[in-house]
């Protein structure tokens, strides 16, 4: 006998077509191992900020899509956060229920993808990312950009651009600020 669903069922049972005469029995089916392109990741779609905590959800699954209930799975070694050629650390802990709470502090605004492998697999086949957005304004790294900035000639008006970044030296793409020079 053989489900591809877990779950408790009810077992009846015949013989030539004849019900034997017996309680009917239940069965369980549990879910099998952690499947890791299988399992995926909740809060992806969070807005993540530059320098703050960050936390997501993993939920293990089995190879069929199975809840699986249990926790204790062994991740390997060195899970991180990739960004283009960078990489961070995330921090793993098991909520006993089969689903893993990853908690991240990144500097470093963009798209990063999580990296988290059991038994060499990753987890949702790597293609799941996130974005975190830079930190709000500082002035303190904000910079002139342009060859207005460096150079101007004398009884012309110039213009110049800042270019307005956060703590980390992200750049702040939007108009939520008011400069004066």
């Amino acid at each position: 006998m053989m489900s591809r669903v877990s779950g408790t069922f009810l077992l009846r049972a015949s013989v030539n077509g004849e019900p034997i005469d017996s309680d009917n029995t239940r069965i369980v089916f549990v879910a099998g191992p952690t499947q890791a392109n299988v399992s995926t990741f909740f809060g992806l779609d969070n807005q993540f900020v530059a320098g703050e905590t960050g936390q997501l959800v993993m939920q293990a699954y089995d190879q069929y899509g199975n809840f699986r209930g249990v926790s204790g799975d062994l991740w390997d070694e060195n899970p991180t956060l990739q960004h283009d050629s960078s990489s961070d650390t995330v921090f793993i802990r098991d909520n006993r229920d089969s689903t893993y709470d990853l908690s991240f502090t990144v500097t470093l605004s963009g798209v990063w993808r999580p990296q988290i492998r059991l038994d060499g697999e990753l987890v949702g086949s790597g293609a799941l990312s996130f974005r975190v957005l830079p930190a709000e304004l500082d002035v303190r790294s904000c910079v002139l950009v342009g060859d207005s900035a460096r150079y101007a000639i004398a009884g012309k008006s110039t213009k110049l651009t800042v270019q307005g970044r956060d703590r980390f030296g992200n750049n702040r793409t939007t108009n939520d600020c008011t400069m004066g020079i």
